[in-house]
């Protein structure tokens, strides 16, 4: 159990009780099927308590929070993926894999058809819910897309002629379409900065919470807001 205690508490990137308690189920089984083929007298593991998995504590930011998040990731190369995840909502696999193709600007609207969800070391290109959608854009989200589209634009223009046009809207140094990783690993290391200013810490997950949250403070505050004018008297 120390060794667990370990995986979760040291290192740079301690691991999550998720990731530990598939740690013991490999390391159970490596000795399970050492034990049936002879290798060794008894499975230690069988002893071993299995590392209980905690429920995620993913939280949104406040107000204040968000704001300085915006202001750290000014100038960031990552900027436009980062202003659209928490202006949507959107998952990391489903921003990395948004085409200019299914933006559109006039509508402020976007077309949810894939997302680049990696399994066992490939990528696959498909949603959580297998569904496509539309999803109105707010203007955090459409900032985040012209700011995207800009930055492709001139990318495209200093890499002439060997730019590929992949047709993702968040791309890499070299075109091609973000990996979900590369946008985890960004925002962790710019909200290393924001923790030095007092901020808890945060994950990119926790984008999603806070584009939710603030998406129903906006909505009850219009239907209290209808509600008022409504009854009042003519």
């Amino acid at each position: 159990m120390r060794f667990y205690a370990r995986l979760g508490s040291e290192g740079e990137r301690p691991l999550s009780p998720t990731t530990i308690a598939h740690t013991h189920s490999l390391i159970n089984s490596a000795m399970k099927w050492a034990h049936r083929k002879g290798r060794t007298n008894r499975n230690i593991m069988s002893r071993v308590d299995a590392p209980q998995r905690k429920k995620s504590e993913a939280d949104a930011l406040q107000i204040e929070e968000a704001l300085k998040l915006l202001e750290v990731i000014k100038g960031h190369r990552l900027e436009a993926a980062m202003k659209f995840s928490l202006g949507t909502g959107m998952r990391r696999g489903v921003v990395c894999g948004l085409k200019w193709s299914s933006i559109d600007f006039d509508a402020a609207n976007v077309l949810v058809r894939q997302a680049r969800v990696n399994v066992k070391g490939r990528l696959q290109k498909e949603t959580k819910t297998k569904r496509v959608r539309t999803i109105p854009l707010g203007d955090l989200a459409m900032e985040g897309a012209r700011l995207a589209r800009k930055q492709y634009s001139e990318r495209k223009m200093r890499s002439r002629p060997l730019f590929v046009d992949s047709g993702f809207v968040f791309i890499d140094e070299v075109a091609r379409a973000l990996h979900p990783n590369a946008l985890t690993d960004a925002f962790r290391r710019v909200f290393v900065k924001l923790q030095k200013q007092g901020l808890p810490h945060r994950t990119l997950h926790d984008l999603r919470h806070t584009a939710g949250t603030f998406m129903l403070a906006s909505a009850w505050t219009s239907i209290r807001y209808r509600c008022c004018w409504d009854t009042r008297p003519r």
